[in-house]
């Protein structure tokens, strides 16, 4: 049960709030067939909902496990985030309330000092910060980041640095198309640059003229990518959400002219094109500044 001490304050400010807009709210009904007690439970043109506030650390499998018995009764639920979750998420607790409200991926928030309901969509990566303001400082500094991840050795990276490097590449000297420009929200356990990079590379003992329907080839991209529980989600949203990762990927190989298209197939008509090193790509990506 919940026990941070804002989680009283802030579930009896959803009851008042519920109560003023006519939901006919019920505080911690409890509902017998699933042993679950929601936070303040209403009823929105005739629909059960139930309004959770979380306050404190709620794993994944058990998000999923109380989701899924309001779901076996009916009932729709919100999780609003307590002052525990404003401050910056990582990207699994992103992915893990992401729910979606006119289609777009959102978190909620109950702010206790407005006493209202504050929907976030500020989580989308990458974007440029206040020192980027060009595609080239984007570029230069995801170039950075890997020669930080190559330069420390870290575990994680291991394992793509030295496919680069077996194909005679720096890992830092990657194409242009392997970096993500696009924002997207995020559902990439390991980052959307690794999960692009570790295509690419898997590329390579492509023989060009390799062909997928485009099915399989949305298909194979979705596997090689490690992607967060998001147990707010239906499957349907969920797979929308993964798609477009997909969906921008392949167009930036198209307009690369990596690969082609023909109606409903997909062809590689050549091997990325990496820089001699990353010296070499950073001097390009500077001369694109000017």
């Amino acid at each position: 049960m919940e026990k941070h001490p804002n989680h009283a304050r802030g579930k009896q400010q959803i009851y008042n709030w519920a109560r003023a807009q006519g939901w006919q709210p019920q505080m911690e009904v409890y509902l017998k067939e699933i042993a679950q007690r929601p936070d303040v439970l209403v009823q929105i043109n005739g629909q059960p909902v139930a309004l959770e506030f979380q306050c404190s650390p709620l794993s994944a499998q058990r998000l999923q496990e109380r989701n899924d018995g309001y779901h076996r009764l009916g009932i729709a639920v919100y999780w609003l985030l307590g002052p525990t979750y404003y401050r910056h998420l990582r990207g699994g607790v992103v992915s893990q309330f992401t729910q979606l409200c006119a289609d777009h991926p959102q978190l909620a928030f109950w702010r206790l000092d407005r006493q209202q309901i504050e929907f976030r969509q500020n989580y989308y990566q990458p974007v440029l910060s206040h020192s980027m303001t060009s595609t080239a400082d984007l570029l230069l500094h995801q170039t950075q980041t890997l020669q930080r991840h190559m330069r420390y050795r870290e575990r994680r990276w291991r394992s793509l640095v030295n496919q680069a490097y077996l194909n005679g590449h720096q890992l830092s000297a990657c194409p242009l198309v392997a970096h993500p420009l696009v924002p997207q929200w995020p559902l990439l356990e390991q980052g959307e640059l690794y999960w692009r990079l570790g295509i690419i590379l898997k590329m390579t003992i492509c023989q060009s003229g390799m062909s997928w329907q485009r099915r399989e080839w949305n298909h194979w991209l979705i596997q090689q990518g490690r992607w967060w529980a998001t147990p707010c989600l239906t499957k349907e949203s969920r797979q929308r959400i993964i798609q477009k990762f997909v969906d921008q990927f392949t167009s930036d190989l198209l307009a690369a002219g990596i690969i082609q298209q023909d109606n409903d197939c997909l062809c590689l008509k050549r091997q990325p094109r990496w820089f001699d090193d990353d010296a070499a790509k950073v001097q390009y990506l500077l001369r694109g500044k000017k």
